[in-house]
């Protein structure tokens, strides 16, 4: 006899098998409901007929670079699964991205002027890095070049350096990179600066780097940040807000190696000046044993001249 399974079973059953599955889903915002603590909102295929109802959590949509709108073009990812009280089919979103590079610009100017708005970038609340820094956190991808440049521009000066892998781009770059700003604030023994560096990209590529929740982590920070992030042309949201903004990793490295460097070059010159003066008053105080002994074997012969008398 085949089982029997309620509506109940047989919904939650259904749901656990497509909630295994995690995929990437790209389509267009039709229609946004905001509620409190979470939002729905719909999908459309941008080719073709179809619809998909989306549900997110706000603490994940507040892990985005931008405000979800009508007429933006996304990427979600996450899982499907069945609200089983009402039987419907909902898309859980884990995560979003934005597409386009207009769109991506828009997003980016309204999160520029909203903080700057705010204070996040003035001016004198950024704060001087101390000028020999030993102990470093550094953030950034173990897979990038940026690690590699900043390793090799350095130097070796005795750093201390205390590395947290994430992602840089993509899915889960925006949690990870703020997991760790807020890792290292948190430390019993936190290093003196925080570099968060990657290299060069696309506004695309750059979205965790121009989020809002990036932005936030950084201006919480008790340490103060230096971020190396693209080219010399690129200047991401995370840049306007950090205590000092390098055009590079490898620009990142030269700040915080550079002064160790120069502090070589000031200690052999001082030493050399050093030895120096050292040789001039060795000169100047045998010139004056010299004629002290001179003068002493003078007044002995003319005092035993005048013994003989």
């Amino acid at each position: 006899m085949e089982q029997v399974f309620s509506v109940h079973e047989f919904l939650e059953q259904v749901s656990a098998l497509l909630s295994a599955q995690r995929v990437l889903v790209q389509g267009e915002i039709t229609r946004v409901d905001r509620r409190a603590g979470y939002t729905f909102f719909t999908l459309k295929d941008t080719k073709q007929e179809a619809i998909l109802s989306c549900f997110a959590w706000e603490r994940r949509l507040s892990l985005t670079s931008f405000h979800l709108k009508e007429g933006q073009e996304i990427q979600v990812f996450g899982f499907p699964e069945i609200y089983v009280r009402t039987g419907r089919f909902n898309f859980h979103v884990e995560q979003i991205l934005l597409v386009g590079e207009g769109a991506l610009q828009k997003a980016f100017e309204a999160l520029k002027k909203q903080l700057e708005e705010l204070g996040f970038f003035a001016p004198e609340r950024k704060r001087a890095l101390p000028r020999l820094i030993k102990r470093i956190g550094l953030i950034t991808s173990a897979q990038g070049d940026a690690q590699k440049d900043f390793f090799t521009h350095l130097g070796q000066h005795g750093f201390e350096i205390y590395f947290f892998n994430v992602k840089v781009e993509g899915m889960y770059a925006i949690e990870e990179i703020v997991k760790a700003l807020r890792y290292f604030n948190e430390s019993s023994n936190p290093p003196e600066v925080l570099a968060l560096i990657r290299g060069g990209g696309s506004l695309e590529s750059l979205q965790a780097f121009n989020s809002e929740a990036v932005a936030r982590a950084i201006f919480a920070s008790k340490i103060p940040v230096l971020t190396g992030i693209g080219h010399e042309k690129d200047f991401t949201i995370a840049d306007f807000v950090a205590d000092v903004r390098a055009s590079t990793p490898t620009h990142s490295a030269r700040i915080l190696g550079d002064p160790w460097r120069e502090a070589e070059t000031e200690l052999e010159h001082a030493s050399q000046t050093l030895a120096v003066a050292l040789q001039h008053m060795a000169r100047r105080t045998k010139d004056a044993l010299d004629t002290a002994s001179q003068t002493l074997d003078e007044q002995m012969a003319q005092y035993l001249a005048r013994l003989k008398e």
